[in-house]
């Protein structure tokens, strides 16, 4: 069994004047906002310690009244 733990997480909305980031965590999003969300994720190795945690099969789900959105992490 592996044992996780998130370490970080962060959100921002995208504004499309040039590359700016705008928002940090902001309270609410709309519909069709750009959501940049970024997670650190770590592993518990038998040592005690913890390491970065690496997959290619981690989902987010965003979920609102109506649509939620599923997406792959990168």
């Amino acid at each position: 069994m592996r044992h996780l733990k998130v370490s970080s997480i962060n959100h921002n909305f995208y504004v499309q004047k040039g590359d700016k980031w705008t928002g940090v965590n902001p309270e609410n999003y709309r519909i069709k906002d750009e959501v940049d969300f970024r997670v650190e994720i770590e592993e518990k190795r038998p040592d005690g310690s913890f390491v970065p945690f690496k997959a290619d099969d981690i989902q987010l789900e965003f979920i609102r009244l109506d649509p939620y959105h599923r997406i792959f992490l990168k």
